[in-house]
């Protein structure tokens, strides 16, 4: 086997660093700079921020490339960083869990690539090089990932990423992105835009859609006598009819931003599989490539949005360990048919199968599910509306903790068997389970309360091989005849 000699990330990265840098306070330069278009006094002082940020921006940028080395021997990888204080870090190539290349537009037309290297006990290791070195490096170092050519494929329709889009958690995106610019764009051009307060005048110029509806409501109504009279007058007098249309228009504009974040994610996604390895590709501008070995996955997540559930969809993640902290789930299926689980496990993750929840908490555990969602939001809001009493009006979403409650108790659940752990939760979003090998089964536990002691149940829980401190999983209220057998469970086990 080659080894690479000591280098840096390609020269490329200063410019990205830079770019990266001043794209983090783009809109605080835009903000000063329509500040001063407002009132364009003092220019010389905006002209030596501007030079100073500049300056500070690409001297911190290459004195941080400058100072960042790394060398692959043949048994570790050893990384130098740190521009004021020198860091060394020797990774053994057995720690390696999983590699994925990411980049950027801006990479992409350079032909470069970042080479993420996750291990298990440590921070990712972060490379940028030319996809040639890519290439070269993962055929001489890591071809234990990679030997063979794929064989199955998954990759998403047009019409997938349409139904993805549907997600209220992106329609919510696109809503705060449309609402945040708009709000800073009418604050800062107001002046400039005229946009007062309106008069009797021209309260029906702003929209000429709805200047036009509006004119001949008026036009007519003088004619019109009848039973919805009062109500048409209301609609005119409030301006119902064009605040709207402004409604729809932002609701609309707001899906379709959402949709266009779904479609640049999920465009170009693709999973191959060969008997080793899954590869995970997604992202247009900002690509990503994950190689994941199957002997370093743990568990499989099958995640159903209610939504899903009335079309009979559901989403599949992978948990491996060392895909780094705050990340440890990963897409595989973002949507799926749930009659087609078992064949695409099969297909792709042999080593899984789809698992019936057994064990449910009992029906008496309800109120305790829905009393642990209330016990804190409730002293909370008596404490805000203490302080300010309009407050009190939260108490109005007590029903949507209610139902949060509610939907921890039904899908909560937890079976097992001398090959997986599965436990399934619930929330206002979505339900999910998942399903862990068992050999990455650490620990057993049971607990039980003096009341759940009277009601003959208790709580269920294991923990789970991680690179977390804690990584514990459990299921509340379960009957207690199940304690001897979950606790039999356990036994010594090796990690592959």
């Amino acid at each position: 086997m080659n080894v690479m000699v000591k280098r840096h990330d390609h020269i490329i990265e200063i410019l990205y660093r830079m770019f990266a840098v001043l794209k983090k306070f783009l809109f605080p330069f835009v903000l000063a700079v329509v500040s001063y278009i407002r009132n364009p006094t003092q220019e010389w002082i905006l002209g030596v921020a501007v030079l100073v940020i500049i300056l500070s921006v690409v001297t911190i940028s290459f004195l941080t490339w400058k100072s960042k080395t790394f060398e692959i021997t043949n048994h570790s990888i050893r990384i130098s960083e740190g521009l004021f204080s020198k860091k060394i870090n020797e990774i053994p190539l057995t720690n390696i869990q999983s590699i994925n290349t990411s980049h950027s537009f801006f990479k992409k037309i350079c032909d470069i690539s970042n080479l993420n290297i996750e291990v298990i006990g440590g921070e990712p290791i972060f490379f940028v090089l030319s996809n040639k070195d890519i290439l070269l490096l993962k055929e001489q170092l890591f071809h234990d990932l990679k030997t063979e050519s794929n064989e199955k494929n998954f990759l998403l329709t047009t019409k997938d990423i349409l139904f993805i889009s549907c997600n209220p958690i992106h329609f919510f995106k696109g809503f705060s992105i449309i609402f945040g610019w708009v709000t800073f764009l009418l604050y800062q051009l107001k002046d400039y835009l005229n946009l007062k307060e309106k008069t009797k005048e021209t309260e029906f110029d702003l929209h000429v859609l709805s200047n036009g509806l509006t004119k001949e409501l008026k036009a007519s109504k003088e004619e019109f006598t009848g039973p919805l009279e009062p109500l048409i007058q209301f609609l005119l007098h409030n301006n119902v009819i064009e605040n709207s249309i402004y409604l729809i228009l932002f609701l609309f504009v707001s899906y379709l931003i959402g949709f266009v974040l779904v479609f640049l994610k999920y465009r170009s996604f693709f999973v191959d599989t060969n008997q080793h390895e899954i590869s995970i590709r997604f992202g247009v501008f900002n690509q990503k490539l994950y190689h994941v070995p199957k002997n370093k996955i743990r568990s499989i997540q099958i995640i159903q949005p209610y939504y899903f559930k009335w079309f009979g969809y559901v989403k599949l993640k992978i948990e491996n360990i060392g895909l780094g902290l705050g990340n440890t789930a990963l897409e595989i299926a973002p949507v799926l048919k749930e009659k087609e689980v078992e064949t695409f496990l099969h297909t792709h993750l042999p080593d899984f199968k789809n698992q019936d929840v057994m064990c449910k908490p009992t029906f008496h555990s309800l109120p305790f599910y829905i009393g642990r969602t209330l016990r804190v939001v409730v002293v909370l809001f008596a404490f805000l509306g203490f302080i300010w009493q309009p407050l009190f009006y939260l108490y109005g979403l007590l029903p949507f903790f209610i139902a949060k409650g509610y939907l921890n108790w039904k899908y909560a659940g937890l079976t097992y068997n001398e090959h997986f752990f599965t436990i399934s939760k619930g929330n206002l979003f979505h339900s999910k389970k998942v399903i862990f090998l068992k050999k990455y089964v650490e620990v057993l536990e049971t607990e039980q309360s003096f009341i759940q002691k009277r009601m003959n149940v208790l709580d269920y829980g294991f923990s789970v091989y991680s690179e977390h401190i804690v990584d514990t999983h459990t299921c509340r209220d379960l009957d207690e005849k199940e304690k001897i057998m979950y606790l039999l469970m356990r036994k010594e086990k090796t990690h592959a």
